[in-house]
Protein backbone atom coordinates (compact mmCIF):
# COMPACT_ATOMS: atom_id res chain seq x y z
CA UNK A 1 0.00 0.00 0.00
CA UNK A 2 1.17 3.28 -0.62
CA UNK A 3 0.12 6.63 0.68
CA UNK A 4 1.61 9.38 -1.30
CA UNK A 5 2.26 12.61 0.67
CA UNK A 6 1.07 15.95 -0.73
CA UNK A 7 3.09 17.73 -3.20
CA UNK A 8 3.59 20.76 -1.05
CA UNK A 9 5.04 18.80 1.39
CA UNK A 10 7.65 16.61 -0.73
CA UNK A 11 11.25 18.66 -0.08
CA UNK A 12 10.29 20.44 3.16
CA UNK A 13 12.42 19.72 5.98
CA UNK A 14 9.90 19.12 8.48
CA UNK A 15 7.94 16.78 6.01
CA UNK A 16 8.72 13.65 7.20
CA UNK A 17 8.12 14.61 10.62
CA UNK A 18 4.53 16.08 9.83
CA UNK A 19 3.63 13.29 8.04
CA UNK A 20 5.08 10.73 10.81
CA UNK A 21 3.11 12.71 13.43
CA UNK A 22 -0.38 12.63 11.32
CA UNK A 23 -0.06 9.09 10.65
CA UNK A 24 0.74 7.93 14.25
CA UNK A 25 -1.89 10.27 15.30
CA UNK A 26 -4.49 8.03 12.89
CA UNK A 27 -2.92 4.95 13.74
CA UNK A 28 -3.56 5.18 17.34
CA UNK A 29 -6.92 6.81 16.90
CA UNK A 30 -8.17 3.72 15.35
CA UNK A 31 -6.21 1.12 17.46
CA UNK A 32 -2.99 0.50 16.85
CA UNK A 33 -0.65 0.24 19.14
CA UNK A 34 2.81 1.34 18.13
CA UNK A 35 5.51 -0.86 18.89
CA UNK A 36 7.98 0.31 21.73
CA UNK A 37 11.12 -1.81 19.92
CA UNK A 38 10.68 -0.40 16.67
CA UNK A 39 9.32 2.70 15.93
CA UNK A 40 8.02 1.61 12.24
CA UNK A 41 5.78 -0.79 13.72
CA UNK A 42 2.02 -0.42 14.78
CA UNK A 43 -0.27 -3.48 15.92
CA UNK A 44 -3.86 -3.82 15.93
CA UNK A 45 -5.10 -6.82 17.87
CA UNK A 46 -8.97 -7.70 17.99
CA UNK A 47 -9.41 -10.87 20.16
CA UNK A 48 -6.91 -13.61 18.33
CA UNK A 49 -7.36 -12.15 15.44
CA UNK A 50 -4.08 -9.58 14.73
CA UNK A 51 -2.53 -7.06 11.46
CA UNK A 52 1.03 -5.80 11.46
CA UNK A 53 1.60 -2.25 9.62
CA UNK A 54 5.28 -1.90 8.36
CA UNK A 55 5.56 1.77 7.62
CA UNK A 56 8.62 3.70 5.56
CA UNK A 57 8.40 6.99 4.56
CA UNK A 58 4.54 6.66 2.65
CA UNK A 59 4.95 3.23 1.76
CA UNK A 60 2.59 0.85 4.34
CA UNK A 61 3.37 -2.75 4.90
CA UNK A 62 0.60 -5.03 6.13
CA UNK A 63 -0.04 -8.79 7.06
CA UNK A 64 -2.21 -10.72 9.42
CA UNK A 65 -5.83 -11.22 9.36
CA UNK A 66 -7.25 -10.77 6.11
CA UNK A 67 -10.59 -9.77 7.62
CA UNK A 68 -8.60 -6.81 10.04
CA UNK A 69 -6.37 -5.69 6.67
CA UNK A 70 -9.45 -5.36 4.66
CA UNK A 71 -11.20 -3.60 7.55
CA UNK A 72 -7.80 -1.18 7.53
CA UNK A 73 -8.10 -0.61 3.65
CA UNK A 74 -11.66 0.74 3.51
CA UNK A 75 -10.95 2.81 6.93
CA UNK A 76 -7.62 4.53 6.06
CA UNK A 77 -8.76 5.27 1.90
CA UNK A 78 -11.47 7.65 3.55
CA UNK A 79 -8.79 9.69 5.04
CA UNK A 80 -5.72 9.11 3.03
CA UNK A 81 -5.29 8.39 -0.85
CA UNK A 82 -4.88 5.31 -1.05
CA UNK A 83 -2.67 2.90 -3.72
CA UNK A 84 -2.90 -0.77 -3.27
CA UNK A 85 -0.06 -2.64 -5.27
CA UNK A 86 -0.74 -5.69 -3.88
CA UNK A 87 1.23 -8.58 -2.77
CA UNK A 88 4.96 -7.21 -2.09
CA UNK A 89 7.22 -8.35 -4.49
CA UNK A 90 10.48 -5.75 -3.58
CA UNK A 91 11.18 -3.82 -0.94
CA UNK A 92 14.09 -1.81 -0.44
CA UNK A 93 15.78 -3.28 -2.76
CA UNK A 94 14.89 -6.64 -1.84
CA UNK A 95 13.10 -8.83 -3.40
CA UNK A 96 10.32 -10.91 -1.93
CA UNK A 97 8.91 -14.35 -2.83
CA UNK A 98 5.46 -15.16 -1.02
CA UNK A 99 4.10 -18.55 -1.45
CA UNK A 100 1.06 -20.03 1.03
CA UNK A 101 3.56 -21.63 3.47
CA UNK A 102 6.64 -19.16 2.70
CA UNK A 103 7.84 -15.86 2.97
CA UNK A 104 11.36 -15.51 1.52
CA UNK A 105 13.17 -12.49 0.99
CA UNK A 106 16.45 -12.38 -1.18
CA UNK A 107 19.35 -10.55 -2.72
CA UNK A 108 19.99 -12.20 -5.63
CA UNK A 109 19.47 -9.62 -8.11
CA UNK A 110 21.53 -7.64 -6.19
CA UNK A 111 24.48 -9.88 -5.60
CA UNK A 112 23.97 -10.74 -9.58
CA UNK A 113 24.20 -6.63 -10.15
CA UNK A 114 27.91 -6.63 -8.19
CA UNK A 115 29.13 -9.93 -10.37
CA UNK A 116 28.06 -8.32 -13.11
CA UNK A 117 29.48 -4.76 -12.54
CA UNK A 118 33.04 -6.15 -11.29
CA UNK A 119 33.10 -8.52 -14.34
CA UNK A 120 32.95 -11.81 -12.35
CA UNK A 121 29.63 -13.35 -13.17
CA UNK A 122 31.41 -16.75 -15.18
CA UNK A 123 33.32 -17.17 -11.64
CA UNK A 124 33.24 -20.18 -9.70
CA UNK A 125 31.70 -19.97 -6.14
CA UNK A 126 34.56 -21.20 -3.07
CA UNK A 127 33.25 -22.20 -0.12
CA UNK A 128 36.06 -20.04 1.35
CA UNK A 129 37.50 -16.96 0.19
CA UNK A 130 41.22 -18.09 0.37
CA UNK A 131 43.12 -21.23 1.98
CA UNK A 132 42.60 -20.90 5.47
CA UNK A 133 46.84 -21.76 5.76
CA UNK A 134 47.70 -18.81 4.32
CA UNK A 135 50.03 -16.58 5.86
CA UNK A 136 49.67 -13.12 4.51
CA UNK A 137 51.38 -9.74 5.63
CA UNK A 138 51.06 -6.18 4.74
CA UNK A 139 53.32 -5.97 2.20
CA UNK A 140 51.20 -8.98 0.33
CA UNK A 141 48.31 -5.95 -0.57
CA UNK A 142 48.21 -4.69 -4.07
CA UNK A 143 48.80 -0.72 -4.32
CA UNK A 144 46.00 1.10 -4.49
CA UNK A 145 47.26 2.56 -8.32
CA UNK A 146 48.06 -1.51 -9.50
CA UNK A 147 45.28 -3.56 -11.36
CA UNK A 148 45.18 -6.30 -8.56
CA UNK A 149 43.38 -3.70 -6.42
CA UNK A 150 40.40 -3.93 -8.62
CA UNK A 151 40.05 -7.29 -6.82
CA UNK A 152 39.19 -5.80 -3.53
CA UNK A 153 36.73 -2.75 -4.45
CA UNK A 154 33.65 -5.47 -4.41
CA UNK A 155 34.20 -6.44 -0.92
CA UNK A 156 32.13 -3.49 0.43
CA UNK A 157 29.35 -4.26 -2.21
CA UNK A 158 29.28 -7.92 -0.70
CA UNK A 159 29.21 -6.30 2.76
CA UNK A 160 26.40 -4.12 2.32
CA UNK A 161 24.47 -7.08 1.36
CA UNK A 162 25.16 -9.08 4.65
CA UNK A 163 23.31 -6.53 7.08
CA UNK A 164 20.56 -5.49 5.13
CA UNK A 165 18.87 -8.84 5.31
CA UNK A 166 20.24 -10.70 8.11
CA UNK A 167 17.63 -11.83 10.52
CA UNK A 168 18.01 -10.39 13.88
CA UNK A 169 17.65 -13.18 16.34
CA UNK A 170 17.11 -10.26 18.84
CA UNK A 171 13.49 -9.12 17.77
Amino acid sequence: MHCPLLKSLYGLRQAGREWNRLLDSWLVGHGFGRSQSDYCLYIWSQGESSLFLVIWVDDILYFGDQSLAESFKTSSSVDFSIDDKGPMLWFLGMEVLQSRDLIEVTQRSYVLEVLRRFDMSECNPAGLPADPGSKYSKSDCPAENSPEYEFFVPVPSWQLAVPVSRVSPGY
